[in-house]
């Protein structure tokens, strides 16, 4: 996604000369100067402190977000898969066992009946109970499965909830840099006018940011595990 395409998904587009000039490049001082109307000495003014959006920066740091998006959700799926390779190893230990138990009984029983002449009939008992238990068995073996299944399921649903919500914090705060990186410039080019009202009329104040900030503060926010720190003077 190239920046212009993430300034249009913050809802900035209309401002997107205030931060390039295009081709990836950072907007000039006295371009921006020129855009807010202000005249030869108050662009001179603006540009002594003025800091061009480091634009390479926010774009490894939206890299970043999408990578981690990318890690977080290999890691869930490889938790989840594990879990359910051991249930699966779980399940065919427990019914191995039922096998070889229902094994042992049949065997047992068919003993048992040559020894002490027991009729077919009865025999045919046994061995009937016999494979009931084993099968009741079975059915609670299968039945705690699919419970364990359909909790890997939900907690699938829910790490990869998590994982969306921290990629919606970490763009929120690449968004609040570029607010107030315009909050910053258009405050700086207002404060200059105001200073030296003999120069050429402005355009400033046309910028009102979703939320609220201070003008000339400096961001510095934690996206990605990079603390990526924007300095902007007014």
């Amino acid at each position: 996604m190239s920046f212009e395409e993430l300034l249009k998904q913050a809802g900035l587009q209309d401002y997107t000369t205030y931060f390039t000039s295009g081709s990836g490049q950072a907007q000039s001082a006295g371009a921006i100067a020129q855009m807010l109307g202000l005249g030869t000495t108050q662009s001179q003014e603006f540009g002594k402190f003025f800091r061009p959006f480091n634009i390479e920066q926010f774009m490894k740091a939206q890299d970043e977000i999408q990578e981690n998006r990318q890690t977080r959700t290999g890691f869930l799926t490889e938790d989840i898969e594990l879990s359910k390779q051991g249930l699966a190893s779980q399940v065919s230990t427990a019914m191995g066992g039922l096998t070889g138990q229902l094994g042992e009984a049949t065997k047992a029983i068919s003993e048992r009946a040559a020894q002490t002449g027991f009729t077919s009939g009865a025999t045919q008992k046994q061995l009937t109970t016999a494979r009931e238990e084993v099968g009741a068995s079975l059915q609670d073996i299968m039945g705690k499965r699919d419970l364990q299944l359909s909790s890997l399921g939900l907690s699938e649903k829910q790490g990869l909830f998590q994982i969306e919500q921290q990629e919606g914090k970490e763009q929120a705060a690449l968004t609040a840099i570029l607010q107030n990186y315009l909050t910053s410039t258009f405050g700086r080019g207002e404060r200059i006018s105001r200073l030296d009202p003999t120069g050429a009329s402005t355009n400033y104040g046309t910028y009102k940011p979703s939320t609220s900030g201070d003008p000339g503060g400096v961001a510095n926010t934690n996206v990605a595990g990079t603390s990526f720190i924007t300095n902007y003077t007014t």
